[in-house]
């Protein structure tokens, strides 16, 4: 006979669960590691799209440290060289738009 009873599944406890890591600091499987020279604001703009303003790297670094904070440490402004950081999706997701808006017809 088949169709015993299986052990192997854990229960389903859906309060249980530690929730995934969502919205612009999750990680979006991306890495850079860290060269002699960058700052997370020179990484920040590296990463997003070309023609980024100082308003976009100046709202994008912090999701940037706060997603390596683990690996950089107490102060942002102090990274090393060969450190590995997660990029954050905010980061990684190509923005080809501006104003967040897709141009209606």
């Amino acid at each position: 006979g088949a169709g015993g009873p299986q052990d192997s599944t854990p229960p389903s406890t859906p309060g249980n669960r530690t929730p995934a890591a969502t919205g612009p600091e999750a990680p979006s499987g991306r890495t850079h590691i860290v060269l002699p020279g960058e700052s997370l604001w020179s990484i920040t703009a590296h990463l997003l799209p070309t023609g980024a303003g100082h308003a976009q790297v100046a709202q994008g670094w912090p999701a940037l440290y706060r997603a390596n904070a683990d690996a950089i440490g107490p102060n942002p402004s102090l990274i090393r060289p060969g450190t590995v950081l997660s990029v954050p999706s905010s980061l990684a997701a190509p923005s080809t738009t501006t104003g967040g808006r897709e141009p209606s017809r």
